[in-house]
């Protein structure tokens, strides 16, 4: 199990947060109640190209939902955003068993009621190697 999440109950689902040991690298913005990325947003992958190339670096992709919806399905929208990412990866050559992916709905965005087009994104970590 990674030290970098710990996991806590909300509304009866496992929702996993990152701690302070992990920052991220890079994010993914999506649109509302959609879990498919714009062309540009599917370009930022470019950014990550020369450090998945690492032979040792893995990446944990931590998906997040806004307020809008209920919890269980913001906690399935994020987890379904961080799939998709994890799908950008792979095309790059990413093995999967270098990827870990966590959803963590509307927890760590805006208060409810409040609505931000950051709180609908995907955080990428970059987890060991040397970067």
């Amino acid at each position: 199990e990674s030290s970098y999440l710990e996991e806590s109950k909300e509304d009866g689902a496992n929702v996993q947060n990152l701690t302070p040991a992990a920052s991220a690298y890079s994010y993914f913005l999506f649109r509302i109640n959609s879990a498919d990325l714009s062309v540009s947003e599917k370009n930022k992958i470019n950014k990550l190209r020369p450090l998945l190339k690492k032979p040792d670096a893995k990446v944990l992709i931590v998906g997040y939902a806004d307020k809008t919806g209920q919890f269980k399905s913001n906690l399935n929208l994020s987890w379904r955003r961080a799939l998709e990412v994890k799908k950008l990866m792979m095309r790059l050559g990413v093995k999967p068993s270098r990827i870990e992916l966590s959803a963590a709905g509307e927890t760590g965005t805006t208060p409810r009621g409040q609505f931000s087009e950051t709180s609908r994104r995907v955080d990428v970590y970059l987890l060991g190697g040397n970067f």
